[in-house]
């Protein structure tokens, strides 16, 4: 009996044990999808563009990167199918939205200069952000006397009967159970149709009313509209507002470039810019990267030439020969040009990032020098060069220049990365890059546009 006993004790408390593992719940994963792209514009404002377009660069999806220019062609990239909203941001912070409209796969023209012109590029159109408007105060609901069960009642309609009937019919309604259209499934085509596609961030129906509202809003009616000599005639093709927004070409001089966001689900804004603690902060960490810069371009040190023998002296005489230093040509100075400092927080509390931009002007007949220095402050806040690239015209085939579009975080994980452009003589590509401990990683990269 003692051994029965004690089993069944030992069988309790396991039971026990194992009640609290059965009540565990487990949070749902966040299935995150993220496109990334660079919107690329010319013109002296973002709001209306000279020409632009949107070239796709990562899709974070399943856990894995995969090309926006090519994930789920079928035939146009997901990335940049018709209505997918983008937000562009300046590290991490939103200045508006790109609505895109169409997508087009360029390929290069032999009879024309088509440099950088390949592969699928989105064009749209700018939107500003939305604003939240103010809530109406709420009302206050008085109890309805109807709740009252002690309260005497009149004869009255019947009013139950009524509400059940409305009730079956809606119910009947959600199920698809329609009494004309009883047994009737409709099967479409369309690639969004597909449950298991992975989706961005798009357009709401009422967010297409209002852009056609906004598009009308200044249409005014004065008098006959037949005695209006300017009155447009009827022609085939597309209206004046439906007509393709101007398409930027190659890579202009005024070239402007901002990190595009596509998301379906909306997240808090992270700003991921690095506040210095004074003036004095920045102007220490830029000098000592202007000094690793100019390093860099420096020329090479003039060599100087063989010294030359004098002549005209007998070896009877028992002179000497003279030798006369040849002129050692002067090492023309050289200065940086169009400079570009910037301060980032890549992750909450992290050490600060800093990438510093510029370019010679060919003094001297050299050839000008673009150079690029990413760095990172260590534990005793001095920085630490982690990446360090300089080139010219004549090797960007081998050593590609590279320009900093921006931060962006790519995977929804509050860790935003560096987003460069690698830009050969006739092709460039777009990459991401991590700056961890003083060590810059690059973990993905586009295919090669030419």
């Amino acid at each position: 009996m003692r051994v029965s006993r004690g089993i069944g004790f030992a069988a309790v408390a396991v039971m026990v044990a194992a009640a609290p593992a059965q009540m565990h719940r487990v949070a749902k994963k966040d299935n995150v999808t993220r496109a990334i792209g660079v919107y690329e514009w010319t013109g002296d404002d973002i709001k209306k563009p000279l020409a632009s377009r949107l070239v796709p660069v990562s899709l974070f999806v399943d856990g894995d990167y995969q090309d926006a220019g090519l994930y789920l062609a079928r035939p146009v990239p997901l990335a940049l199918s018709t209505d997918v909203v983008y937000e562009l941001q300046d590290a991490g912070e939103p200045k508006g939205l790109l609505d895109l409209d169409f997508a087009r796969n360029l390929k290069p023209d032999a009879a024309v200069s088509s440099v950088y012109d390949q592969g699928w590029m989105g064009y749209g159109k700018w939107q500003p952000l939305p604003v939240d408007k103010p809530k109406p105060p709420q009302k206050v609901v008085l109890e309805s006397a109807d709740k009252d069960d002690s309260r005497p009642k009149l004869g009255r309609k019947d009013k139950d009967k009524k509400d059940k009937s409305n009730s079956k019919d809606s119910k009947d309604s959600k199920n698809g159970k329609d009494k004309d259209q009883s047994g009737v499934t409709g099967v479409g085509d369309d690639p969004s149709d597909d449950a298991d596609r992975p989706t961005l961030k798009k357009r709401t129906e009422k967010e297409k009313r209002d852009a056609i509202k906004n598009d009308t809003a200044n249409v005014q009616t004065l008098g006959d509209l037949n005695d209006d000599p300017d009155r447009p005639k009827i022609m085939r093709g597309k209206p004046a507002k439906l007509a393709e927004a101007p398409q930027l070409s190659g890579i202009p001089a005024n070239l402007h470039q901002i990190v595009a966001v596509s998301d379906a689900a909306s997240r808090e804004i992270h700003d991921f810019t690095y506040r210095f603690r004074d003036p004095s902060e920045k102007t220490e960490i830029q000098t000592k990267l202007e000094k690793v810069a100019m390093s860099m371009v420096a020329p090479l040190p003039a060599v100087s030439p063989a010294p030359i023998k004098t002549g005209g002296v007998s070896r009877s005489t028992g002179a000497r020969s003279k030798l006369k230093a040849a002129p050692v040509a002067e090492t023309p100075a050289v200065k940086l040009a169009d400079e570009k400092f910037s301060a980032f927080e890549l992750s909450y509390n992290s050490a600060p990032v800093f990438v510093l931009e510029a370019h010679t002007n060919g003094e001297g007949g050299t050839p000008v020098k673009y150079v690029t220095i990413v760095a990172q402050n260590d534990s005793f806040g001095e920085p630490q060069v982690a990446v360090k690239t300089v080139t010219d015209a004549i090797h960007m085939d081998t050593t590609p220049r590279m320009h900093l579009v921006g931060v962006v975080d790519a995977e929804a994980s509050n860790r935003a990365s560096l987003v460069m452009e690698l830009r050969g003589e006739q092709a460039r590509s777009f990459a991401l890059y991590r700056v961890i401990g003083g060590q810059a990683t690059k973990f993905f990269e586009t295919g090669v546009t030419q």
